[in-house]
């Protein structure tokens, strides 16, 4: 079974995206071809992406600080919530964007060294993390008002439609389910428990 995260992922965050692109096509119509009408929902999707998968890996790290924190205080609640506490304290998911190094980083207090372990586990995990990447730098050129950074995007082969953000939504759910094995497995090497 997936983490309560990787499940809210699936349902409700694919439900809201699904909600964008249910109006992408009813403004732009089914057939293929420019669809100027669509632009401010290519970029709402880009911004609404970003943001559903940060939700995602804040509610995965917390599940996980939770559950590891837990085993460890072994029923002290003083010594769990001082850990949990300290696993979340600071934590880059809650003040910057999802990038590839935030999402490391973050894990890393967790002692999972996520990206490698995705790599390790799935071929396309280097593509994913590029792909992520590319995702965040439209993120900031659509949430920043940046012309010249979309424009850099368009030029090295990312336009901001809705082929591109299909492109970035599938290595971001790869990535998410991935991530979730990778996860579990970790905290079930550390504690002896399988966590979901």
């Amino acid at each position: 079974m997936p983490s309560i995260a990787f499940q809210t992922w699936s349902g409700q965050r694919a439900a809201r995206l699904a909600q964008l692109t249910d109006a992408h096509s009813m403004v732009g119509g089914p057939a293929p071809g420019r669809r100027t009408r669509t632009q401010a929902i290519n970029w709402a999707l880009v911004v609404i992406l970003s943001s559903e998968l940060q939700g995602f890996f804040r509610d995965l790290h917390d599940e996980s600080a939770e559950f590891l924190a837990l085993r460890l205080a072994r029923g002290n609640q003083s010594h769990f919530t001082l850990m949990r506490n300290n696993f979340t304290a600071n934590r880059e998911l809650d003040r910057v964007n999802p990038k590839p190094e935030t999402i490391k980083a973050d894990f890393a207090r967790l002692g999972v060294d996520l990206w490698s372990d995705i790599e390790a586990r799935v071929q396309s995990g280097a593509r994913w993390r590029q792909q992520l990447d590319r995702l965040n730098q439209a993120r900031n050129a659509v949430a920043h008002n940046d012309p010249v950074r979309v424009s850099r995007l368009v030029a090295a082969g990312y336009p901001l439609n809705l082929a591109t953000v299909n492109a970035w939504r599938a290595a971001c759910i790869g990535v998410a389910r991935n991530a979730d094995k990778v996860v579990g497995d970790h905290m079930m090497k550390a504690t002896g428990v399988r966590p979901w």
